[in-house]
């Protein structure tokens, strides 16, 4: 492991090396764990991940942290949403995952009809709160068990917040599904 080590402080690999090491990783993967991409849109409102609330256990027993109500509905909600669009035959993916999460907001409602015409064609974007890696955690919070097993597989999240007349998120991922031979 050393030498390993060494080499690679050492930059003794050839491009040669590095690039038939690539090679055979991108043919491993591809053969026993193909890259496949998913869309889907769940319309609503969407809603972003607020703090967690605290509750005693009671004296000396610690403290229990939870979502809020508002919050825990939504995200239920939105799984059981992504559940119906699923095939029934869907597998957890494994390995890294890419995201790309579009959230599309209620436009404020004193908004002129100038004003919502150029939000709909993406020239007047939100740069209000809820902050957008905020929309980013409920979201992957909620696909937990639906489309992976637990959001730290997700290695490159790409988001985008907009004004909509009709609310929405926008989902894309990009995963390894393990294949089952039958």
């Amino acid at each position: 492991m050393k030498d390993i080590s060494k080499k690679i402080l050492e930059k003794e690999f050839t491009d040669k090396e590095i690039e038939k090491a690539l090679k055979r990783i991108e043919e491993e993967n591809n053969e026993v764990n193909p890259w496949f991409e998913i869309d889907f849109i769940v319309f609503g409102d969407p809603k972003a991940q607020q703090r967690a609330k605290a509750s005693s256990m009671g004296k000396g027993k610690g403290v229990v942290m939870y979502d809020p109500k508002e919050i825990r509905n939504w995200k239920a909600t939105f799984r059981k949403h992504a559940i119906d669009l699923l095939d029934d035959d869907f597998v957890l993916a494994e390995g890294e995952i890419e995201i790309q999460i579009d959230v599309y907001k209620s436009a404020p409602i004193s908004t002129s009809r100038i004003k919502l015409a150029l939000m709909e064609m993406k020239h007047l974007r939100p740069e209000k709160k809820p902050d957008i890696d905020n929309y980013d955690k409920a979201v992957l919070d909620a696909l937990k068990g639906v489309l992976w097993k637990d959001d730290s597989q997700v290695v490159n999240i790409v988001s985008t917040k907009y004004y909509s007349l009709r609310p929405r998120i926008e989902i894309t991922a990009g995963f390894r599904m393990k294949r089952v031979d039958k």
